[in-house]
């Protein structure tokens, strides 16, 4: 069928022409077979009705002699044209005797017979004159001939009607024959549409279309073709197919059976061209569909490039790393170890100079880290460098994992950061120090999840430790990890479970005295046992959760002095408290609610302040400190001594008492040097007015030197540990008891 329509147009024209033709002729015989027909049936049913009529007349006329002989009684004047009617009516029975049914044609037949029979009886009984009966029953034959006369049907002539279907078979096949003929017309029609559609489309398109049949003939080519032509710098479209021809497949030749697509991409002159072939099979053409993508695949590289680089140091980013990552894991013969680099505190230089040019410092430790893991990078034992985020760089070093490996290039690192970065047109300089992590395939397995989650919990091991240092993964990191992060979970729920509880450590100006206590938090974990407080309160200080606890503490406390102050006598209450605290602008007005509620005199509670963290916001926490001293609460400097005291900042600050930490207490009164610093605290804070409080006493010679060289109270283990409230509370009772048998 297709082969039909890909014929010349002549032989196309030519099929419309019979088409024509044939309508014509099978229009004109069929109105000829229906007029013929109709004259036929005419013709026959005339002339079969005139025999009826007759028949009928011949028995109608029997009937009606025989009630006249009845009338006249006389037989013998109608004997004669009794012979004449039947004989009559016998001879158009013969006529009509091939156009009736065989049943009905018998039953005539017999009737005839009958006629014939009861005329001879009347005949000889007319001759003896008895006829009456034999009239009667002649009578009952032309009743029943007329009868029967009146219920023949009118036949078709069969001869006739055999050549009509003939003639009707013949008409039916004709027609068959025109309507296959519109019908490939209309196909034709289809065909000829689909091409001027497909023309079109291609002619208006943007896209260079090349049409060509089967064997690679070019039947056309749209203007965007002519000006891709140009565009290549090439002659002809023939030209351009047959550069193109070691691309495209064989010549498509035989039944297609379905549309064929196919794509390929080739460079021409410096260009790069993706070619869509699709074959028409209905068409017989084969259509090239030709875009220059030069510049799209350009723009494509640019995009890959942004997607796995960072924008602002040109560095691979973080997407590379796992995919490369991924890559070196599959082949589980090669070890790899992983680093995490965080640079320390960078937050300091872009709030000093901003974020613009803090990115420009960025850069600049960037480059350093390249040309410092330059050096060590071969291809033995590859080395590359990512930035991971923000501030936080990683790397894959393809060695098998050894310390002293990790070591010597940690130490690399970290000498090339001891020369300044220099930025802003060399303006300025600035110092930075990293923190490092590493782990590799040996200690973290082959997992790319693992081996970064490991690096991570060792770079931050490495900053939570102060900084500017490296560390390795190992199971005993991984396992503090996990119970920081089981910890700090749990903590969000302690208040509520009633987990928290406040121990209280005696304070006394001489052995037999108690004059306060410091309340002590205590956290007795329903799984872990008794959390040390160095533990859990950095991480509630980290998470914000020293604020509702550190209330909680507060309020307990305010309770229990007024408790002690109601049963006993005053006893004054410390509390610590962290410049996170000091630091929410809500702290005071909760800490007046919490007093006002628990009733309790605030010159009874006194707030401990460690020196080293009023250093890191002295100026909200010197305002606070000033807000709570109105209210008549006290403070105390814990661990003086030990952090960056400033005698400028002591005298600035509301305290009221000064405690020497443990670590002077420990050494008296054996060490002379600890011996002349603890004189020295002892003198200043008296001149300053402060009371003081030795802590960490543990033997009665710390209790007795510092009693004789002035100290106010002491606290430690030689007085006894921190206690519950019903254990304090009974230290209390005994000492009253004490007190009133002296």
């Amino acid at each position: 069928m297709r082969k039909l329509f890909t014929q010349p147009f002549h032989w196309r024209l030519m099929l419309c022409v019979f088409s024509l033709v044939a309508i014509g002729l099978a229009i004109s015989v069929t109105l000829d077979l229906t007029i013929k027909s109709s004259a036929q049936s005419e013709r026959v049913e005339y002339g079969w009705q005139l025999k009826l009529n007759k028949l009928h007349y011949h028995a109608a006329t029997l009937l009606e002699q025989t009630y006249l002989v009845q009338q006249t009684q006389a037989v013998q004047p109608w004997l004669s044209s009794f012979d004449l009617s039947v004989a009559t009516a016998q001879q158009l029975l013969n006529q009509l005797s091939d156009g009736l049914e065989p049943a009905r044609n018998l039953e005539l037949q017999q009737t005839i017979v009958a006629l014939n029979a009861t005329l001879s009886k009347l005949n000889l009984a007319a001759e003896g004159g008895s006829w009456s009966l034999e009239l009667l029953q002649f009578q009952e034959a032309a009743q029943l001939l007329v009868t029967l006369s009146d219920v023949l049907p009118v036949p078709a002539d069969s001869q006739a009607q055999s050549s009509m279907d003939s003639s009707w078979q013949a008409l039916i096949l004709l027609w068959c024959a025109v309507v296959l003929s519109v019908a490939l017309v209309m196909l034709w029609f289809r065909e000829r549409q689909l091409r001027g559609g497909l023309a079109a489309l291609s002619a208006h398109s943007s896209e260079a279309v090349m049409v060509c049949d089967l064997e690679y003939r070019i039947l056309s080519v749209n203007p965007a073709m002519v000006a891709l032509l140009k565009r290549l710098a090439v002659d002809t479209a023939p030209h351009l197919l047959e550069m193109l021809s070691d691309y495209l497949p064989e010549k498509l030749e035989g039944e297609l059976q379905t549309d064929e697509v196919s794509d390929f991409e080739c460079n021409l002159q410096e260009h790069l061209l993706a070619v869509h072939i699709v074959v028409e099979t209905e068409l017989s053409q084969v259509h090239l569909h030709i875009r220059e993508i030069t510049e799209a695949r350009k723009a494509e590289q640019a995009l890959k490039l942004q997607v796995y680089h960072d924008f602002l140091t040109g560095l691979p980013n973080r997407r590379r790393f796992e995919k490369d990552l991924a890559i070196a894991l599959e082949q589980r013969e090669q070890t790899v170890v992983v680093g995490m680099i965080h640079l320390d505190r960078f937050q300091r230089v872009t709030s000093a100079i901003g974020f613009n040019r803090g990115d420009e410092v960025l850069k600049g430790a960037a480059q350093l880290l390249r040309r410092t893991l330059n050096q060590l990078h071969s291809p033995e034992q590859p080395l590359a460098l990512y930035r991971f985020e923000s501030t936080r760089f990683a790397l894959l070093w393809g060695v098998p994992f050894c310390k002293t490996r990790i070591d010597g290039l940690s130490e690399k690192l970290a000498t090339a950061f001891r020369q300044p970065i220099v930025c802003e047109r060399g303006e300025r300089q600035f110092h930075l120090t990293m923190s490092q992590g590493y782990t590799s395939c040996e200690l973290s397995g082959y997992e790319l999840e693992a081996i970064v989650r490991d690096a991570d919990c060792a770079v931050g091991a490495a900053v939570s430790a102060g900084g500017e240092r490296s560390c390795i993964h190992s199971s005993r990191l991984g396992e503090q990890t996990h119970r920081r992060l089981q910890l700090e979970h749990d903590l969000r729920f302690a208040l509520q479970r009633n987990e928290l509880q406040v121990v209280y450590q005696q304070q006394r100006v001489d052995e037999d005295e108690i004059h306060g206590a410091e309340a002590l938090l205590r956290w007795h974990h329903p799984q872990l046992g008794l959390i040390p407080p160095n533990e859990f309160i950095a991480l509630a200080e980290e998470s914000g959760l020293i604020l509702p606890i550190g209330d909680w503490v507060i309020e307990q406390a305010c309770l229990q002095v007024r408790s002690w102050n109601d049963e006993f006598r005053r006893i004054v209450v410390a509390v610590n408290v962290s410049v996170r605290q000091l630091s929410d602008p809500r702290f005071v007005e909760r800490v007046e609610r919490i007093v006002k509620r628990a009733g309790v005199e605030p010159s009874l509670l006194e707030f401990e302040l460690t020196e080293t963290l009023l250093m890191d916001n002295f100026d909200v926490a010197r305002q606070t400190m000033v807000q709570l001293q109105s209210l008549g609460i006290r403070f105390a400097i814990d661990d003086f001594g030990t952090g960056h005291s400033s005698l400028a900042y002591l005298s600035q600050l509301p305290f009221d008492v000064l405690k020497i930490d443990h670590s002077f207490v420990s050494q008296l009164p054996t060490n002379h040097d600890y011996c002349k610093i603890t004189k020295a605290i002892l003198h200043l804070a008296q001149n300053l007015g402060l009371t003081v409080v030795a802590e960490g006493v543990e033997k009665i010679e710390q209790h007795r030197w510092l009693k004789q060289h002035g100290c106010d109270l002491t606290q430690g283990y030689f007085h006894g540990r921190p206690v519950t409230v019903p254990e304090f509370c009974q230290l209390l009772s005994n000492e009253s008891i004490a007190t009133e048998v002296s």
